[in-house]
């Protein structure tokens, strides 16, 4: 039996299982614990080093459960849909319709990702030096951002 603790938001669930086959039954099995649809959330564990790890594959459970001694920590993050992006053809760009949904879904992911960065730039105390750049990782993705001295986000 695997003792699994999941945790979205403030919700905390437990419950045992007697093998996870591969990642879809991960997902499933989640999805129906906190009532919800497999594509609305991203699956995290906690590593050896207490690391949060992406789990996206059959390749990452197997490594997320090899380093499990005795309950599987999941860490479940919220994944807002993607939004619709309109593209308003230029002499420069390519006409509506061309532009390939799964770029669209990047591309509005990204700014969302950006915005977040920011406004939490902003809240961030004030210090007396001034960097020439700052380093963030976002932890729904895992990359990097680099925010630059005049605001623009390089990532």
């Amino acid at each position: 039996m695997i003792s699994i603790k999941a945790i979205l938001g403030d919700e905390h669930r437990r419950c045992s299982v007697a093998a996870i086959p591969d990642f879809a039954s991960l997902c499933e099995a989640l999805a129906t614990l906190f009532d919800r649809d497999c594509n609305s959330f991203r699956v995290f564990y906690r590593d050896d080093e207490n690391d949060l790890v992406r789990i996206s594959s059959n390749i990452d459970l197997q490594e997320a459960l090899r380093l499990t001694t005795s309950t599987f920590n999941i860490v479940l993050v919220p994944q807002a849909p993607a939004a619709e992006v309109q593209v308003t053809p230029t002499d420069d760009q390519p006409a509506a319709g061309s532009l390939k949904p799964e770029k669209a879904a990047e591309k509005a992911a990204k700014t969302t990702e950006e915005s977040t960065v920011m406004a939490n730039l902003k809240k961030a105390p004030k210090t007396e030096s001034k960097p020439n750049s700052i380093q963030l990782r976002c932890a729904a993705t895992g990359k990097f951002l680099r925010i630059l001295p005049t605001g623009s986000v390089d990532g």
